[in-house]
């Protein structure tokens, strides 16, 4: 059977507005390669002091937020940051009660980014670019980013959606989840952008340790957009099939370890004229312990 999971605008919107209270609490984060990416954000540093940071699809900006405390810790860096967003539900439910002057919040498309051409040191998008119009985003990041500055993807692709513990155990999760791009489609997008001088890719591997309390609490509040393709009995059936699934191959229901594998593309933007040509680095790397 063949799954759309594109939806409509007005699918996806009413989505996030159903999940954005509790959407923090569900969703878990990739401590690592957040480090990573605020390692890239500061070179070259060129005398940065405080970078200029863009996150795109930020939902409740917990990857942003996260950034900025990496910059901070390990750098001695302040940065001013916009967790940018079209789900105004989300980007209000996640503004934390205590929150650094220098994060903000926008509401908009990522196609027609509202800000200023060379306005940032770094345009970064965490776990969102399957909800963008791919060859639009990219162009708008670009212009967007100032000389050498950082355009930073983070993302799975559908091989690495069937590798985890819901495309594995959940029926259907990863045939119904039709909006991945692959790793080739997404740096041919930047590749395509002249105005980059070079992409990288690295695959990011990493676990998450949970339980099956949390996972059926993390299904039931559709902490991804895919559980809103199920009908709600098809949901219900599903839940208990995974459930049964989960206790049959680990176990211990109370000690859960999860595999993830993630995809960071990165690429900065060219310092003079478009390039002719781009140079794209792939990466493996080895699995955290």
């Amino acid at each position: 059977m063949r799954y759309s999971a594109r939806g409509s605008h007005h699918s996806v919107a009413r989505h996030f507005a159903s999940v954005a209270k509790h959407y923090r609490t569900l969703r878990d984060l990739d401590a690592a390669s957040v480090q990573r990416v605020a390692s890239m954000v500061c070179e070259p540093r060129n005398g940065m002091i405080a970078p200029r940071i863009l996150d795109v699809g930020a939902g409740t900006g917990r990857y942003v937020e996260a950034v900025a405390r990496a910059l901070a810790a390990l750098y001695a860096m302040e940065c001013w940051a916009v967790a940018f967003d079209a789900s105004r539900s989300m980007v209000t439910c996640g503004l934390p009660k205590t929150h650094s002057a220098c994060l903000h919040r926008a509401v908009g498309v990522a196609e027609r980014l509202p800000f200023a051409t060379d306005a940032f040191d770094a345009v970064l998008c965490f776990n969102a670019v399957h909800h963008f119009q791919l060859d639009a985003f990219v162009s708008e990041a670009v212009r967007t980013l100032r000389p050498e500055g950082l355009l930073s993807v983070y993302t799975r692709t559908p091989e690495q959606n069937e590798e985890t513990i819901w495309g594995r155990l959940f029926p259907e999760f990863a045939e119904r989840e039709t909006r991945l791009r692959s790793e080739d489609d997404l740096c041919s997008a930047m590749m395509r952008c002249t105005h980059l001088s070079s992409v990288h890719s690295e695959h990011r591997p990493w676990t998450i340790d949970t339980n099956l309390t949390r996972l059926m609490a993390q299904a039931r509040g559709r902490f991804y957009f895919t559980f809103s393709l199920y009908s709600t009995e098809e949901f219900q059936m599903a839940l208990e099939a995974f459930r049964q699934r989960v206790l049959t191959e680990y176990p211990s229901a109370s000690t859960i370890r999860a595999q993830n594998d993630h995809l960071l593309i990165a690429a900065r933007k060219a310092t003079s004229a478009p390039q002719a040509h781009e140079v794209l680095t792939r990466i493996h790397t080895p699995q955290l312990p």
